[in-house]
């Protein structure tokens, strides 16, 4: 699937892995880091009404920041972040969504493992919301993030 995906060719992908790789995500009973690797990468695969249940599970199980290593957090921003781009595509924004998405980004540790997934999620949230001149301010440090190659070492908060 990651060829798949990375090719741009993921209408292509057998429906019958499809399938089979959902399956495996309603029988979960703990989120663990492979699981959560693993659907950071297959969320795409999913309707979004199904992919609101996982992402749920995810949210309400995985709350204790404290607990986790730099890894998970990564991979809950990660998670976060495509599920909040995935709500902001949609042909009708669930504004609701877009909420909760935003708010547990929120409460995810401003680490430097993160910072990069939560500045990408304030920068589409400013779009979103119009708020075109924080967007750019957060447009001009990706930008750099990306022309260098490095991941900043902090975060810079914006509040709307």
């Amino acid at each position: 699937m990651m060829v798949a995906k990375l090719d741009g060719n993921l209408a292509d992908f057998p429906k019958d892995i499809q399938t089979k790789i959902k399956k495996i995500f309603w029988k979960i009973e703990k989120w663990d880091i492979n699981s959560l690797w693993i659907l950071s990468n297959v969320m795409e695969i999913y309707s979004f009404d199904d992919l609101e249940g996982l992402v749920h599970s995810v949210f309400h199980n995985l709350v204790y920041f404290s607990d986790y290593e730099d890894e998970t957090i990564k991979l809950l921003a990660t998670i976060t972040y495509n599920y909040l781009r995935i709500c902001l595509t949609q042909v009708r924004v669930n504004e609701q969504e877009v909420k909760k998405a935003s708010l547990y980004l929120r409460k995810i540790p401003s680490i430097p493992a993160v910072a990069y997934e939560k500045m990408k999620g304030d920068y589409i949230l400013a779009l979103h919301y119009s708020y075109y001149t924080t967007a750019e301010e957060i447009d001009k440090v990706l930008k750099k993030v990306r022309e260098d190659g490095s991941r900043p070492g902090f975060f810079i908060g914006f509040k709307f």
